[in-house]
């Protein structure tokens, strides 16, 4: 949680489109080097279950393909998303 000036500060990245996994941490990353302190209870308070496929349930990675009419669209953009994550934690291999 966070005051509503986080978002000024910390805007999300325009360069990460269709984020799903690692929005975490390249958010995580961005607040930090922007001055914002992070903390974390010592035990896990919340969580959130995934439904199997087979309930028919939405799930991001199906809806985005759905809304822009391009199936695959995640799968050929989440390579380029994991490096430009791994830029910004400083991989060697990336710097």
């Amino acid at each position: 949680f966070a005051r509503a000036e986080f978002i000024v500060d910390v805007p999300f990245d325009p360069f990460l489109p269709y984020l799903f996994m690692g929005e975490e941490v390249a958010l995580s990353i961005r607040a930090w080097t922007s001055g914002w302190n992070i903390y974390a209870p010592r035990k896990n308070l919340i969580g959130h279950q995934y439904r199997p496929l087979q309930m028919h349930t939405p799930h991001y990675w199906t809806a985005v393909g759905r809304f822009l009419e391009r199936p695959l669209i995640t799968d050929r953009v989440s390579s380029k998303i994991r490096d430009r994550i791994k830029y910004m934690m400083g991989y060697p291999e990336f710097s």
